[in-house]
């Protein structure tokens, strides 16, 4: 049989049963597992990456070529640069960088940057997992094969590479060959969050006695582990930290910041909240004649802008979220634009019907009803656009999207709100 075929016989089998294909290659060596996927494709590549445990999949990203690597990054959803980038050495992984284009890199560079006092920065990648369908000889032949497993437990994935549990080693070792490894499986497991803060990780697991916690992503996947020493350190900083901010040492405004500080945080973001104010006033300043026509208009004025403002909030605070669980990078703007703005146009035509009918009901204007239900549409469509990309905006030029966002986002809404409904009712003037 040709190679080509058996190069496409693997792809096949990678696309058609991913999980039994990385039971597979888990057996290998590293140099056996480069040989087997080097002509892969790159979402059959991604597959197997994702499914093997973080400290193979590493190990196999290092040995594929400088070409195959940029590859990957250049076209690799979030997960990859959390498991597969960030745990490289920093010369590593900034000569990899280095190589890719700037917008590229800076997406990257976002997704692998967590808060300086998340769990991102305590874990060890090194993580080693079993598959829940193995048997006990099997299990115990794979850790044969990783001699320097020295932990008392392994945690256990499905075929997805999710976590589902954990083993302990003295149990498979007592156990009969045959028998299945989920026999011994324990799943009320406690577990950290990689984007989860080092105070929170420390209320929660600072009395555990757990010797290792496993680390995972918003899917489940486990993306390293937590040793014991390592959380009692985090936990004799966090002491430390606690008795600075009671005397006045944190830089950062929270409840135990003096009247000074917490002025000096507050006051820039009020005054440029003021200018905003003044940019909206300003439209509808434009429109004083039409509004001294049509008292009405100034009545439903804020209906509009109101609405609009609710719909980008809860686009931004979606948006938020995704972007500080990495969820999305700051390369799929264009795709969570678009699907924000078929979310406001369909929403918008939903708040218009029901608008237009109260308007209609209070004016007996079906110009007034009409205008306030069109710029509703656009004023939803936008403002729900708006709501994603102004995050990604912020956190592309290194500003904090929590910070900023919401006084931006409502100047927008502000000013498209006022301007479309003033504007169309401008525009239809003749029906009122």
């Amino acid at each position: 049989m040709s190679a080509i075929v058996l190069n496409d016989l693997a792809r096949s089998f990678v696309e058609s049963h991913p999980s039994e294909a990385v039971q597979v290659l888990e057996r290998l060596g590293n140099e056996e597992i480069l040989a087997e996927v080097e002509t892969l494709g790159t979402e059959q590549l991604f597959s197997v990456l994702d499914d093997l445990s973080p400290r193979r999949a590493g190990e196999l990203f290092g040995g594929l070529d400088r070409d195959r690597q940029v590859q990957l990054i250049e076209k690799g959803p979030p997960w990859f640069a959390l498991k597969i980038i960030k745990p490289l050495a920093n010369e590593v992984r900034s000569n990899l960088l280095d190589t890719l284009p700037s917008s590229v890199k800076t997406d990257i560079n976002y997704l692998i940057t967590f808060p300086a006092e998340s769990v991102a920065y305590l874990v060890d990648v090194a993580a080693e997992t079993l598959r829940v369908e193995l048997s006990v000889g099997e299990a115990i032949n794979q850790l044969r094969a990783r001699s320097d497993y020295k932990e008392n437990s392994i945690f256990v994935v499905d075929h997805e590479s999710t976590l589902i549990g954990r083993v302990f080693v003295k149990d498979l070792a007592l156990s009969s060959d045959t028998d299945p490894i989920v026999k011994f499986l324990e799943s009320d497991i406690e577990t950290a969050e990689i984007w989860e803060s080092r105070k929170s990780l420390i209320e929660r697991l600072g009395d555990s006695t757990e010797e290792i916690i496993p680390v995972i992503d918003d899917r489940r996947k486990l993306l390293g582990v937590l040793h014991h020493e390592v959380i009692h350190e985090a936990a004799e900083t966090e002491v430390i930290a606690n008795v600075q901010t009671m005397v006045g040492g944190s830089k950062q405004e929270n409840a135990h910041s003096k009247v000074s500080e917490s002025i000096r945080y507050r006051i820039p973001w009020l005054l440029i909240n003021l200018a905003t104010t003044f940019l909206a006033a300003s439209v509808i300043a434009l429109f004083e004649g039409l509004i001294a026509k049509f008292t009405a208009l100034a009545v439903l004025l804020p209906i509009v802008a109101g609405q609009s403002g609710n719909t980008g909030s809860q686009s931004m605070a979606v948006t938020i979220r995704s972007l500080a669980l990495k969820e999305i990078g700051l390369r799929e703007w264009w795709f969570l634009g678009k699907k924000e703005f078929l979310v406001g146009v369909i929403s918008g035509v939903s708040i218009a019907l029901v608008c237009a009918l109260a308007v209609f009901m209070w004016s007996q204007s079906y110009g007034l009803a009409l205008i306030i239900a069109i710029s509703m549409v656009t004023a939803l469509s936008l403002a729900c656009s708006a709501g994603a990309l102004v995050p990604i905006i912020l956190a592309r030029f290194g500003v904090d999207p929590a910070t900023a966002s919401s006084i931006i986002l409502t100047t927008f809404t502000d000013v498209v709100g006022f301007f479309s409904f003033l504007g169309i009712a401008l525009m239809l003037a003749f029906l009122l």
